[in-house]
């Protein structure tokens, strides 16, 4: 993965981040304001020829042609990629490069062969498992030629 372009978007959303403090009505405490940070973000992808590529119940995935990750914006709330080393799938999960609540930078999958991906996943997962973390052949593809789950739903513990 292309660290310098990665780092360039994580300074990207720390800076919208920073740009959206702002004090609570009583002058005391300064907060963030992530839906404002998560709107100007989009807006800085958008005009940085970054697209809209995913648009889920969980968040939205923005990515380009160019580069080899993909930006992850998370809904408020969102139990979508919850990593926990107690689930089988830790082992398959695409590491993301960067994570907060708010957003992840992950490397891109290859999309080729996701039904052989997906085959040998469930073969080592079960069908079971991969039916309730929502791990199908369109939350799979290949890391170096290793069979991994980019997106899941971590909605159990």
């Amino acid at each position: 993965m292309n660290k310098q372009k990665a780092d360039k978007i994580l300074d990207l959303w720390r800076q919208c981040k920073a740009d959206s403090n702002g004090w609570d009505e009583s002058g005391v405490t300064k907060r963030t304001d992530f839906n404002l940070a998560k709107e100007s973000f989009i807006r800085h992808l958008e005009n940085g020829g970054y697209e809209c590529i995913g648009d889920g119940a969980y968040k939205l995935v923005f990515s380009k042609k160019n580069i080899d990750f993909v930006v992850k914006i998370y809904h408020t709330g969102s139990i979508d990629d919850r990593q926990d080393k107690r689930f089988k799938l830790n082992k398959y999960w695409v590491k993301p490069y960067y994570k907060c609540g708010c957003i992840s930078i992950q490397p891109k999958v290859k999309r080729n062969a996701k039904n052989k991906a997906y085959k040998f996943l469930e073969e080592r997962l079960g069908k079971d498992y991969c039916e309730l973390f929502d791990v199908h052949p369109d939350n799979v593809g290949w890391v170096d030629d290793k069979p991994v789950i980019f997106d899941y739903v971590a909605c159990v513990g």
